[in-house]
């Protein structure tokens, strides 16, 4: 590679991908391990129409919330993006990118700066993980590519799933192939493992208590009698708001059915909840929503459909939690909620750092359609 594709730059933040923003002239250049305020040299090595990737050829002048990684494969593994950063400096920059994301993308006006609630655990927080077994080693592919990186440990997975590794390398067929396998500890503490997906739930439990419970306390203002979760899995949230609102009537939706299966089980001798397997689309599209229900959507980083917010603030008068872990399709959903009624508003916006050492957060935003 010719030196014309040196440059030296400064590292300005940190994206939503989890690398590096640096500009030369109007060109926004991307870089990998790197931290906000630094100075490196890059070499460009790949370049699009309206950006361009770099990698760093040297450390120029390093930012101050760099760090070393404690884990030793960091830089080529593909699980985690910023184990090179102060954590403090981690929760700053998703406080931004939320922020950012709301404002550029929602084209909302903020109620106040966006505060982040800080992992209760750095590391050994992840109650699940997926691992790949290749040739009687097991590890993470590298990032961007099916190269498996081999490890001993997962300093981010909870000691529980570490310690399965032998029995999930020995349980691999013993050829060159590949193979996938999901690590999890459910609800009773057993671990288990399977060659295929067990099901979403949220990674990090301890960070989950406090996302439940902030959710808990946002609908707390509100006069709830009926209470409608959407992507609802297995009751995360639909659970602790029966009991917030004993009077109350909940029904979740979600179209993953052993989820709904389980949820109907726990819920099998209460009258008032009760766990539908439908498309959550399709469900509001024949389904009436009392007025002044509550609404709470948890939907995959895809976010959810216009046609699915258009069909909300058609159906519903009242609050709206929406929980993501995306904050792009988050701002573009809230966005097209506002654009067809121009009551709604956005009352509260939170951030949770349920992914350590990743790019990856947590938002959750009430919005309330009579400004309230």
């Amino acid at each position: 590679m010719s030196d014309v594709n040196r440059h030296v730059v400064k590292i300005e933040s940190l994206s939503s991908q989890g690398a590096g923003i640096a500009r030369l002239g109007d060109l926004v250049v991307f870089v990998d391990q790197t931290v906000p305020e630094e100075t490196v040299e890059i070499e460009i090595i790949e370049h699009k129409k309206n950006f361009a990737r770099g990698k760093v050829v040297r450390i120029i002048a390093p930012g101050v919330s760099r760090i070393t990684a404690p884990c030793p494969v960091a830089e080529e593994c593909g699980g985690c993006q910023w184990q090179h950063i102060e954590y403090a400096e981690q929760l700053r920059q998703k406080s931004r990118i939320v922020r950012d994301a709301l404002q550029r993308i929602g084209g909302v006006v903020l109620p106040g700066p966006v505060e982040i609630e800080p992992s209760p655990r750095e590391f050994r927080y992840r109650n699940r993980i997926q691992v790949h077994v290749q040739n009687q080693k097991i590890g993470y592919f590298a990032a961007k590519s099916h190269d498996l990186i081999a490890i001993e440990d997962c300093l981010i997975a909870e000691e529980a799933l570490v310690k399965e590794f032998p029995a999930v390398i020995k349980s691999a067929p013993q050829d060159r192939n590949s193979y996938r396998y999901e690590i999890k500890i459910s609800q009773d503490e057993s671990v288990s493992f399977q060659n295929r997906d067990l099901g979403f739930s949220q990674v990090n439990r301890y960070q989950n208590a406090n996302l439940v419970n902030y959710v808990v306390q946002l609908s707390a203002r509100y006069q709830v009698k009926t209470i409608y979760d959407f992507f609802c899995g297995s009751g995360n949230f639909a659970f602790p708001l029966r009991e917030k609102f004993p009077e109350a009537v909940v029904t979740g939706i979600d179209l993953n059915e052993p989820a709904i299966i389980h949820a109907n089980q726990i819920a099998s001798h209460d009258a008032k909840m009760k766990f539908v397997l439908a498309d959550c689309e399709n469900y509001l599209r024949r389904e009436k929503i009392p007025n002044k229900s509550l609404v709470i959507l948890d939907p995959p980083r895809i976010g959810c459909s216009e046609e699915f917010m258009h069909e909300l603030s058609g159906k519903h008068q009242g609050p709206i939690i929406y929980v993501s872990c995306n904050p792009a399709t988050l701002s573009r959903d809230v966005k097209n909620l506002m654009r067809v009624r121009s009551g709604w508003r956005v009352l509260s916006v939170r951030a949770f750092d349920m992914f350590p050492q990743t790019a990856h957060v947590e938002t959750v935003v009430l919005v309330d359609a009579d400004g309230a």
